[in-house]
């Protein structure tokens, strides 16, 4: 492992060091959707690749502590929403891309897809995953780069401004289908290739296998192929595998053989939302027509108003997150939330089939939209319309005001929510209406006499509490259980 001093000019060192001294509040702002600090920049995101030796397949790659005062910004273009990147982030400027490796869950929350962000390098470590760059802090014994920790990501990366975007660079296979003479400068980029298909046609195949992180290849009309690598921990893993032909968008990366130093190239999807293939196969045939999925979001925003909606031909995929054993939901109601922080109510009359944390996926066509007490509600389904993907998924709720919530509450239905330093009162035990209170507001936290927990003393003093967000008069937050949903 080697050590890089940055020299940089005296103007630009005179600049970082005017950014040093300010003070923590300046970089982190309490709301930073529409901010942006301005920190200088000192160098390309290209420039920082490059401050790194060259990957050596014989040792496992190259590493660098970098020691100056180095500087870079850059957009999101991938999160771990989906699951499909795991502790870790992408971000690209107008000159390159590189993968930052975070020790923490979650990070869509803070770093989604479109924000602008800024790292202070120093005391960083430029690597290899396989040889893909990567950024992260310190070297393993493997010669891996270690995730920045969760103490130190706060001293390095620092939000800017969101709703940016990242136009993704329009490729053909033959571009990414090399094996030495391969382009740098789109290793970790978006990219959409303009033609493909997957290689493998067979009915009922799904982007993993179930327990292990899988390659599908996709394929052009002449035969050039490349790998598109999931995680069989993505929402989308047990969704079935497209079979037309058309565009597909993801992140380019390469892996290198420690044995014979070749090279195979790799492609990452985001979500099935980055692909787009319903046109005729190469040859002319066409393929069984693609299951549409659709986000919660958009099933939601189908219902016209009133009555009941019969649902077109579309699948969707969501976690649960009620808990039918602990009784403070209606029986036969499933509370389900996706990626998109939308939640909805499957009933099935008479059911305890389904768990918390149980992932299905859900063919919804011809089921009915229907609101019950002003909570839309997908009636009409069947065990056979439902395949259960997953099990001990977890979904990470969104945290609130009361504030914000009394305000606003439509958004939050059927969605999991978190209050922090709020205040418990009105009764003893859980059992009936209890008022929250976090000093923005107040909120009715509702318990139903027939749940598990409904005599169970409530704690005193401030408390984080979770729960579900349910729509009556008034509106609610639903505990699971306050084993788990109290601390």
């Amino acid at each position: 492992m080697k050590s890089l001093n940055i020299l940089l000019l005296a103007a630009v060192s005179l600049s970082l060091v005017t950014a040093g001294c300010l003070k923590k509040g300046y970089d982190n702002p309490p709301d930073l959707t529409h901010y942006d600090p301005q920190i200088p920049v000192t160098n390309t995101l290209k420039e920082l690749r490059w401050m790194n030796g060259r990957f050596d397949y014989k040792t496992g790659g190259d590493t660098t502590t970098i020691l100056g005062d180095v500087v870079v910004a850059g957009i999101v273009t991938a999160d771990d929403r989906s699951g499909n990147l795991y502790k870790a982030i992408n971000i690209e400027d107008s000159t390159g891309g590189m993968q930052v490796l975070i020790d923490a869950y979650s990070l869509y929350n803070s770093y989604p897809v479109g924000r602008k962000i800024y790292i202070r390098c120093k005391g960083l470590t430029l690597g290899y995953n396989g040889g893909t760059p990567v950024l992260g802090m310190g070297v393993s014994e493997q010669n891996a780069i270690n995730a920045i920790p969760g103490a130190e990501i706060a001293n390095h990366i620092i939000k800017a401004d969101i709703g940016h975007t990242v136009t993704p660079i329009l490729v053909t296979m033959a571009d990414l289908a090399k094996t030495k003479s391969y382009d740098t400068n789109l290793i970790n980029r978006l990219v959409t290739i303009s033609e493909a298909q997957f290689e493998d046609t067979t009915a009922g195949l799904t982007y993993t296998q179930p327990n292990g992180t899988t390659n599908r290849n996709i394929e052009d009309c002449s035969g050039k192929s490349i790998a598109v690598r999931s995680s069989n921990y993505a929402t989308f893993h047990a969704i079935e595998l497209p079979k037309g032909k058309g565009t597909i968008t993801g992140l380019y990366s390469i892996y290198a053989s420690s044995f014979s130093g070749s090279i195979s190239p790799q492609f990452t999807i985001r979500d099935t939302s980055d692909v787009h293939m319903t046109g005729a196969r190469c040859g002319g045939s066409v393929g069984p027509t693609p299951t549409i999925f659709i986000s919660i979001d958009s099933l939601r925003k189908m219902y016209p108003g009133t009555g009941k909606y019969s649902v077109p031909s579309v699948k969707i995929t969501g976690v649960i997150i009620s808990d039918q054993s602990k009784k403070n939901v209606s029986a036969g109601n499933f509370i389900l939330e996706d990626k998109s922080m939308k939640g909805i109510i499957l009933y099935i009359p008479g059911s305890s089939a389904y768990n918390l944390g149980d992932s299905l996926v859900i063919d919804a066509t011809g089921a009915k939209l229907e609101l019950y007490n002003g909570a839309m509600e997908l009636t009409g389904t069947t065990a056979s319309k439902i395949t259960l993907a997953g099990t001990g998924k977890t979904v990470a709720p969104i945290q609130k005001t009361l504030a914000e919530l009394t305000t606003n509450f439509k958004p939050y239905e059927s969605v999991l929510l978190k209050v922090v330093n709020a205040t418990i009162s009105g009764g003893t035990t859980y059992g009936g209406n209890r008022t929250i209170n976090d000093g923005t507001g107040t909120f009715s936290l509702y318990t139903a006499s027939g749940a598990t927990f409904a005599g169970t003393n409530v704690p005193t003093g401030p408390k984080t509490i979770i729960g579900i967000g349910t729509l009556f008069t008034p509106n609610e937050i639903k505990l699971r259980d306050p084993a788990i949903d109290v601390y």
